[in-house]
């Protein structure tokens, strides 16, 4: 069955959208693409990045990946599609530097039942760029839960620990939305995801097929 790439873009990063637009243009021709904008999903009324799920059940589309509108393609995603063959998803373990336990409020620790102690030992994964097929048994409970997990307030927060507003244990630093949602679901699924760089990197002189650049 033939992928979907699915993104949303608010005004603020259509600039991005469009160089990712182009970027599939060239090395992913031959998947369907659902371009969302706010002419097609009102996201002001959902959870922080629920527009992620609302783009990806407005797609329709039962094998997708993700994109954020800060990643471009340079190259064809052949390992990704492999592995999301292989196994129901793609999911790529963020830089070794970035640990989920000082990325995670208290609550979404509390939602998966994980103690901070625990959390300081596992990586984060990169919530910019994931695939699932939902007609695999996996995949399939990655999005169920994902759900869950927004309505839940997980994907709740503010981004930096300010005067304690995700935690008091000061190991925290802040929190990440879906992205601490997903790394906490591989987790207490036990799940395996992709190297640093296998899919995504911040250094253009990588091999990884896409690049996170932000612009807007």
């Amino acid at each position: 069955m033939t992928p979907t790439i699915v993104n949303f873009a608010s005004a603020e990063f259509r600039k991005g959208q469009e160089r990712l637009r182009e970027s599939l243009r060239i090395w992913a021709p031959n998947c369907l693409h659902a371009i969302y904008t706010e002419a097609n999903i009102d996201y002001r009324h959902l959870p922080m990045y629920g527009f992620k799920i609302a783009a990806i059940e407005r797609s329709g589309a039962r094998r997708f990946l993700w994109l954020d509108s800060s990643l471009y393609l340079r190259a064809p995603l052949d390992e990704l599609w492999r592995d999301l063959d292989r196994q129901g998803y793609a999911v790529q373990w963020n830089d070794p530097n970035c640990i989920l336990g000082k990325w995670a409020s208290d609550k979404a620790l509390a939602f998966f039942n994980m103690t901070r102690d625990r959390a300081m030992a596992l990586p984060d994964c990169m919530g910019t760029a994931f695939a699932l097929d939902l007609g695999h048994r996996t995949g399939a409970a990655i999005f169920d839960t994902l759900k869950k997990a927004m309505a839940g307030g997980v994907f709740d927060g503010p981004r930096n620990n300010v005067n304690q507003s995700c935690s008091r244990d000061i190991r925290c630093l802040g929190h990440r939305y879906d992205q601490t949602a997903l790394s906490l679901i591989l987790h207490t699924m036990g799940l395996w995801a992709a190297p640093w760089e296998t899919y995504v990197s911040l250094r253009t002189g990588s091999f990884a097929p896409m690049i996170l650049d932000r612009i807007c």
